[in-house]
């Protein structure tokens, strides 16, 4: 039986020493991965002490992310992410737009952009149309550990499947891969801090 290949969803993130905007960057990089999905879209823009920014969105990065949208992401951040969905789990309902944004019981925001598939989450979803992507993020909630670092990889170390992640936290930006690196996420240096992609014609698109 011969298997049909699918697009996967796009990851595009920045991450900078001192805050600024980043949309610009976002924007092109995340046009650079645009490939790779094009159900739907999202950024969320954060940091410790700057205004969280987030907008999920039906469609193509370039008809999303115009004015007035594009005039609302003109804050200095810390971080930035966008993904583009190609939606293999959770259907295509466009609540599981990308990047999840939520909050902890003590307050903290988290964010999480995810390509892959996690496997055995049928049973955590509070709907048949809930991503697993969601799933884990509200494992995250609800994870133990001293650090973020020890509640992230306790997490993960539960996870199976073949994923990529991106996680927003305060004025830190996590990454992470399966064990067996089966989804591509690569890192590239800028002047003032690194951008990460799920291809790397986008790292040189996203310095546009």
């Amino acid at each position: 039986e011969k298997i049909k290949l699918h697009e996967k969803c796009g990851l595009f993130a920045v991450w900078v020493k001192k805050p600024r905007v980043l949309f610009s960057e976002l924007l092109y990089g995340g046009i650079g991965v645009q490939n790779r999905g094009q159900n739907g879209a999202g950024m969320v823009v954060g940091g410790t002490d700057c205004d969280y920014v987030e907008h999920r969105q039906d469609g193509l990065i370039k008809n999303i992310f115009i004015s007035p949208v594009s005039l609302m992401f003109q804050t200095k951040n810390k971080w930035g992410i966008v993904q583009c969905r190609y939606g293999t789990n959770g259907n295509y309902d466009c609540s599981n737009n990308q990047p999840c944004l939520t909050t902890d019981k003590f307050g903290t925001r988290i964010t999480v952009a995810h390509n892959g598939e996690f496997v055995g989450t049928e049973k955590y979803k509070e709907n048949p149309d809930m991503s697993d992507t969601r799933v884990f993020t509200n494992f995250l909630t609800k994870s133990e550990g001293k650090n973020w670092d020890e509640k992230i990889t306790r997490v993960i170390n539960k996870m199976k499947g073949a994923f990529s992640l991106v996680i927003g936290i305060e004025d830190n930006l996590y990454i992470a891969r399966d064990e067996y690196g089966i989804r591509p996420l690569v890192i590239g240096k800028i002047s003032d801090g690194f951008v990460l992609a799920s291809e790397t014609p986008a790292l040189e698109i996203g310095r546009a």
